[in-house]
């Protein structure tokens, strides 16, 4: 069995007397990644249609190609480009016309932007943090591929933000115990914010976390795994809503604490 990839990084300034905790997932919560997939597709699209075959039929193949390239690459930046490529490929040999190298160059060249622009901060997300600081320690968990991850993570001025970088290749139950294990987190205490409810929040659920879904733009292959909600997940339209939920459920807290 491969040996599952489980990196935390403590910044400098992180607290590690906290045992409350806020774990928030990165791409499309904290930061935009879709749109930067979604210009690149564009983009290979045109490329693809400069040849004469059919634009949309390639996109569509494409997301199938990218589906079952997760088993193989996972969530490295491997796979995108890998995607784009083989389903041209595949159309461009079922037309008989050919592959062409300098589309292939191209349409590689495309797919690697993805990688090297700087995913812009979701609005609202330093208020966000700096507000909740003070009570909880902070910590962001993502999966993906490391390089591009901590690219964005320096990006983004986050090593001074958070208390704990977490980044793994799945999030799964088992994973979000040992994190709280890891970092002496309070499961029951604590909560877990994402814009994926099958990835970022329902394996935290058994442990007792609480659950915050951000509906926001969800890659492909993590909406083909996103069912029902349960009812213990609190559902926001942005991140700036976070900030009186939790307020809110302290308050709560605190009373029926009082009244024991």
């Amino acid at each position: 069995m491969a040996t599952r990839q489980f990196t935390v990084i403590r910044p400098r300034n992180a607290r590690t007397d906290m045992h409350r905790a806020i774990v928030f997932d990165a791409d499309d919560t904290l930061w935009s990644t879709e749109w930067l997939y979604d210009q690149a597709l564009e983009e290979c699209q045109k490329l693809v249609e400069s040849t004469g075959l059919n634009g949309r039929a390639w996109k569509k193949r494409y997301l199938e190609h990218d589906k079952r390239n997760v088993a193989t690459f996972g969530f490295r930046k491997e796979r995108f480009a890998t995607s784009v490529v083989s389903s041209y490929v595949e159309m461009a040999e079922e037309s008989g016309q050919g592959i062409d190298p300098s589309l292939l160059s191209s349409l590689q060249r495309s797919a690697s932007m993805v990688f090297k622009r700087k995913a812009p901060l979701l609005p609202g997300v330093m208020e966000v943090l700096t507000a909740l600081r003070s009570d909880y320690q902070l910590v962001l968990m993502t999966k993906g591929d490391p390089s591009v991850q901590m690219k964005r993570i320096q990006d983004a001025g986050f090593l001074k933000a958070f208390d704990a970088i977490v980044i793994v290749d799945e999030k799964d139950t088992a994973t979000y115990r040992r994190m709280c294990r890891t970092l002496g987190i309070r499961a029951k205490e604590s909560w877990c914010v994402g814009n994926n409810v099958a990835s970022d929040i329902a394996p935290a659920l058994p442990l007792g976390m609480h659950g915050v879904w951000i509906d926001a733009h969800v890659w492909e292959y993590e909406r083909t795994r996103q069912h029902s909600i349960p009812e213990r997940i609190t559902r926001l339209r942005s991140l700036r809503q976070l900030l009186p939920v939790i307020s809110q459920h302290a308050r709560q807290t605190q009373g029926q604490a009082e009244l024991s």
